[in-house]
């Protein structure tokens, strides 16, 4: 799980509120499935330029031993 630390773009406000929620939705989840991982991506924004940035990482992990065995 990520999130963009300018996800509303120039709206600080609702950026800072985007990433609260998902900060939220990570502290629920880590304890009930393992392998869980959050990362602040600085800088990236909520649109599908910066997401197909991560894409080759999101599948690297999805396909590592690591998660596979859990």
């Amino acid at each position: 799980m990520d999130c963009g630390s300018k996800e509303a773009g120039a709206d600080a406000e609702v950026s800072q509120k985007f990433l609260a929620s998902n900060q939220m939705v990570y502290e629920l989840l880590k304890d009930k499935i393992s392998n869980t991982q959050f990362e602040i991506v600085d800088e990236a924004e909520h649109n599908y330029s910066y997401f197909k940035e991560r894409v080759p990482s999101i599948f690297g992990f999805l396909t590592s031993n690591d998660f596979r065995e859990n």
